[in-house]
């Protein structure tokens, strides 16, 4: 475990603290929800230690989360991340994209490939006008 005084641990601690009280769980109900006691999430909030990676997770999975939100003002959205739902709706498609044999694949890969392709022509075409991309 990290002892505090880094910027990330600073930051880590304010918005841990922001995201329990936007729930309004006290120290006790989040420590509940992360198994550990209201002493050790005070000390997180305080800056005074940081989590393990154990710990990160359970934070984040407690008050719904993603990880990066505790690094991040809660207006900064990075745009390689996605919404855990979009993550989740996902993972039935990537599974069976998987079980695919290479060449279906490939095939699949090209198609959605093409598929982006037109639709980004699609939005580049200015909204007044007639023509519209093969």
């Amino acid at each position: 475990m990290i002892r505090g005084g880094s910027e990330t641990v600073k930051t880590f601690a304010r918005r841990l603290a922001e995201l329990r009280t936007a729930r309004g769980l006290s120290l006790t109900a989040l420590g509940r929800r992360v198994r550990r006691p209201s002493s050790y999430i005070s000390q997180l909030e305080r800056g005074s230690v940081a989590p393990s990676l154990k710990s990160l997770k359970r934070l984040a999975n407690a008050l719904e989360v993603e990880i990066y939100r505790f690094f991040l003002d809660a207006s900064a959205t990075p745009e390689a991340v996605k919404p855990l739902t979009t993550r989740v709706q996902e993972e039935p498609l990537l599974q069976l994209f998987r079980t695919l044999p290479r060449e279906d694949r490939s095939l699949v890969l090209f198609m959605a490939r093409q598929m982006e392709r037109r639709a980004s022509e699609r939005r580049s075409v200015s909204p007044g006008s007639s023509a519209m991309p093969p």
